[in-house]
């Protein structure tokens, strides 16, 4: 209640500031117009992506306006119609193909570059922390693990895509959000719910789809670096450029954490380099033809500490982060390659892609407690996946009694392999680690139906088949709706839908015939959930609330508890009964003036297990407030983010013998921070933020610090039409 009573109190001063600069506003604006590119199977037409305003169907259209009655002028007209929606464009100005989203009934935000650069986020945890619906958790310092989960579920039930490519890990299809660095985003799609009819397995939460950087107009270049608290040293480049014809753009970033201490009363910090280098390149090959092609590699060396307690006594009875020596090395490699063209005048678009994956993670750790200590153990895990397919989206031909309707079909094929390795304790020989390749492959189907009427109404309807060779068929659906009320701003939208979840390949395989043994019963984690809410725009547009209702079983969710007394081996096994989701996510947006925009997030979650306690790591109560204020005709920036959390229940190990287990709650907090960037010329900008302003000291996962106030401070540079200076 505390929590709720002072985020209450935070949106009240964020009304009365809002309330007290309208007073002043010169030249009010519109919230920019949303489109969104992730929540359905449809493509926008290949000669109109990146050109226009994108309509219904991509094409450059304003905002429909209300059909004329028998008997209405023109002018009686006019009078109803709404003003036309506000062009959706990014960060360089390049227009978004997508659906706009008053055409959704699926519940998505949208971070834009933009966004990410006026709050001077430097990690994916940043640009989505109390976003609705999400809860991130990390694990210790700047490098360590990182889970996101969507309205409560598992950190596996989140699938993520950059630029189309799944990045899922193959062996327990997690993505560690630590890897992901925002400084080549140009884009970023939360989308809420169970999306297995699109994406297949693994959307049970949701799904994070991310759009990296093209690049338009002349050959240009930046340089950004910055330095601060805990021996940060940050350096990122880029280069890019193109107009219809084709684009390349090229980014590489290294960012060095020198790190801060996780364990309790430990001295040890935890360093951290994380490597980014990605490529976009786009050709056009004919009038209604264009090959596009991504490349991404990152490379993480990470601290990471033990587990554990060196000093066991009664004012310490759990174990927690000790100062063991560790290294976390994680390399990732993506790949894709989209080759897309239009026929019949752009009615029918049509796209074949192939997809590339590879994953490795090595944890080498030295415990400083235990039967091994000082004893430097090695684990690594090798993956792989292979995706190509073919799609088709098909518009029928407009009609003003029947509406507007697209048809899409899609087909793909999937490869996946994992290998683990290890030298744990040789005497076991490959005890946690065999060096044995798994494989297995899935053929899937997938089609969906789009209709809009009178311009007001949308509907969606898609389902997917999944065929697996080592495993049994799923098949998902899904359904969404959303009328836009557009005299009244209202907008109410639902979605309802099926989700599943494939055993990871180490659930199904597991690491070696030593100690794991398959379970041939074993079931997918499958999903029944929906969502139901109201959106409203206020005060001509320059304001919209979102409120949704959200409710999802979670039912056979798999777990490593099984063992057997005649082998001695463990395996996996479903829990018995559903694990419920239940929960309200609240969005709300004022662009007070054309310089001052405020925000503010809300998500009540009640996440259970079958025996009805409580999940852990759920935050209850999370909420987000920000605020930003541009000066000097737009050259200055200021911004401010508070971030807060409840208290959460999470799980705690004995000293005394760690299968003895407790729940413990997790103290609620605020963290502030404040930023602020001034272009002191035409190409150049210096910036600053403060990261926990407050010093809030608090934990986020039992037993691992947090880390304290910092302090940053950097310089960009730009370079303008590199060939025409280097011309002149």
């Amino acid at each position: 209640m505390q929590f709720t009573s002072k985020l209450s109190l935070t949106v009240s001063m964020a009304a009365l500031a809002a309330t007290s600069a309208h007073v002043h506003a010169q030249q009010p604006i519109a919230l920019p117009g949303i489109v969104i590119q992730g929540a359905t199977l449809e493509k926008a037409p290949v000669s109109r992506r990146n050109t226009a305003v994108p309509a219904d169907d991509g094409a450059p259209t304003p905002a429909p306006r209300p059909k004329a009655q028998p008997g209405q002028t023109a002018a009686a007209q006019a009078a109803v119609a709404p003003p036309a929606e506000p062009v959706a464009q990014s960060s360089d100005d390049r227009l978004v193909a997508g659906i706009p989203a008053a055409q959704i009934g699926t519940a998505v935000t949208v971070v834009t570059a933009k966004d990410i650069a006026q709050q001077q986020s430097r990690t994916a945890a940043d640009v989505l922390s109390a976003l609705p619906g999400v809860t991130v958790t990390p694990t210790g310092s700047v490098g360590s693990i990182t889970q996101v989960r969507i309205r409560g579920a598992e950190g596996r039930h989140t699938r993520v895509l950059i630029d189309g490519v799944e990045v899922n890990t193959t062996a327990n299809a997690e993505f560690d959000f630590s890897n992901l660095s925002p400084e080549d985003i140009e884009r970023i799609e939360i989308i809420r719910g169970p999306m297995s009819a699109l994406y297949g397995s693994g959307a049970l939460g949701g799904v994070i789809n991310i759009e990296t950087k093209a690049a338009r107009g002349p050959l240009a270049a930046s340089l950004r670096t910055e330095f601060g608290s805990f021996g940060t040293k940050d350096v990122a480049a880029r280069i890019g450029g193109g107009n219809d014809s084709g684009f390349v753009a090229l980014t590489g970033q290294v960012r060095d954490v020198r790190g801060f201490v996780v364990a309790p009363g430990g001295v040890i910090g935890q360093p951290t380099t994380l490597q980014t280098y990605g490529l976009r390149a786009g050709v056009t090959v004919a009038p209604a033809a264009k090959l596009d092609m991504t490349l991404r590699y990152t490379d993480k060396r990470a601290g990471i500490t033990g587990f554990g307690d060196a000093d066991p006594s009664p004012t310490k009875p759990f174990q927690t982060a000790d100062d063991s020596k560790g290294e976390l090395v994680q390399r990732t490699l993506l790949g894709g390659i989209r080759l897309s063209w239009d026929s019949f005048g752009g009615a029918l678009t049509q796209e074949l892609k192939t997809n590339y994956t590879s994953d490795v993670s090595a944890t080498r750790l030295q415990p400083v407690v235990g039967f091994n200590a000082g004893v430097i153990n090695t684990l690594r895990d090798e993956g792989d996946r292979l995706n190509y397919g073919y799609s088709a989206t098909y518009r029928l031909p407009t009609d003003p009694a029947f509406g507007r309707h697209a048809v899409t079909g899609l087909i793909e094929k999937q490869a996946e392999t994992f290998k683990p390795f290890s030298d744990f304790d040789t005497s076991f020989g490959d005890y946690n680690g065999d060096g044995k390749t798994r494989t297995r492959n899935r053929l899937s189907y997938a089609g969906e139906l789009r209709s809009t009427f009178a311009d007001r109404l949308s509907l969606t309807a898609g389902a997917r088949r999944d065929d697996n060779d080592t495993f049994q068929d799923f098949t998902t659906w899904r359904t969404s709706a959303s009328f836009d009320w557009r005299e009244t701003g209202l907008r109410p939208h639902a979605s309802y839908g099926t989700g599943v979840k494939l055993p990871g390949m180490y659930d199904q395989f597991g690491p070696n015939s030593i100690n794991y043994q398959s379970n041939a019963n074993l079931r997918p984690e499958t999903s029944r959930g929906y969502d139901v809410g109201i959106e409203q725009k206020l005060l001509g547009g320059r304001a919209l609330v979102d409120i949704t209702y959200f409710s999802a079983d979670l039912r056979d969710k798999i777990s490593l508890n099984g063992f057997d007394l005649t082998t001695f081996k463990s395996f996996p096994t479903n829990a018995v009964g559903l694990s419920t989701r239940r929960g309200v996510e609240v969005s709300a947006q004022y662009q007070v003036t054309t310089a001052l925009f405020l925000g503010a997030a809300y998500t009540y979650t009640e996440a259970k297990q079958p025996d009805g306690t409580p999940e852990f790591r759920r935050v209850p109560h999370g909420g987000r407030v920000e605020a930003r204020y541009l000066f000097d005709e737009g050259k200055g920036t200021l911004s401010l983010a508070a971030i807060g959390n409840s208290r959460t229940p999470d799980v705690a190990f004995s000293n005394d013998g760690f299968f003895n287990r407790s729940t413990v709650n997790l103290d609620g907090y605020w963290t502030l921070q404040l930023g602020a960037s001034y272009q002191i010329q035409r190409n150049v900008e210096i910036y600053g933020r403060i990261e926990n302003a407050l010093g809030a000291k608090y934990q986020e996962v039992y037993g691992y610090n947090t880390a304290g106030f910092g302090a940053y401070a950097g310089v960009k540079i730009k370079f303008d039409d590199l060939l025409g200076t280097a011309a002149k």
